[in-house]
């Protein structure tokens, strides 16, 4: 049994090694974008535009809603 749990404890240990470089991974691009890459300002995540619709709507419908 102690040993069974100690080949459990070694598979863990090496999941959260895996885990956490993947992790670091995906953090570094997360933050990169393209002013601080050679990636074209096309790929870079805008504000405001998310999934389908998004909230807000056109600059005419804002106005014509006042």
């Amino acid at each position: 049994m102690i040993a069974e749990q100690g080949a459990a404890i070694g598979e863990l240990r090496a999941d959260l090694v895996a885990l956490a470089s993947e992790v670091r991974d995906l953090r570094r691009r997360l933050g990169r974008n393209s002013g601080n890459s050679s990636m074209p300002p096309s790929s870079d995540d805008l504000p405001g535009k998310g999934a389908a619709g998004g909230a807000g709507g056109s600059s005419r419908a804002r106005r014509e809603r006042r």
